[in-house]
């Protein structure tokens, strides 16, 4: 049987390795401007929207102060749209606006791009135990939360 504390360092070497070879340790996902924390909610408002904050919450696990200070960010900068729930007027419906969706555009042309260089090398069969050890990953994490 292993040692908890053995496991807790072999995920912790993985998770450094891995941040290295996707880069999320820059300043900027992507050279786009945005960081890690900016590019995750901005694919949320694309995939949910709309949506309200206590939802991106939810999805993403994120503090409340450092999640609205994002939202103002993109609101000023005309990439999130914030609209008035018609049905809960407490609430603000967040989706993207045409420059966000352009941004968004090409932020995920950019990390497809990137994560199809990682692989390029790989074989079929390295593919295939790449894919099957991450939904192993997901799998024995999933509930841990």
């Amino acid at each position: 049987m292993m040692e908890d504390q053995k496991v807790i360092e072999k995920i912790r070497a993985f998770n450094r390795f891995y941040t290295n070879v996707i880069a999320v340790l820059d300043q900027s996902v992507l050279n786009s401007g945005n960081s890690l924390a900016e590019a995750r909610i901005l694919f949320e408002i694309k995939q949910l929207s709309p949506v309200t904050a206590r939802q991106l919450m939810e999805a993403i696990t994120i503090d409340e102060g450092y999640l609205s200070r994002i939202l103002q960010k993109f609101v000023t900068n005309g990439e999130v749209v914030k609209e008035q729930s018609p049905t809960d007027k407490r609430q603000f419906l967040l989706s993207l606006s045409e420059h966000g969706y352009e941004k968004m555009d090409a932020l995920e042309e950019l990390a497809n791009q990137t994560t199809g260089e990682l692989i390029k090398n790989l074989s079929e069969g390295e593919k295939e135990n790449l894919l099957q050890s991450m939904q192993q990953i997901t799998h024995c994490l999933e509930g841990a939360n």
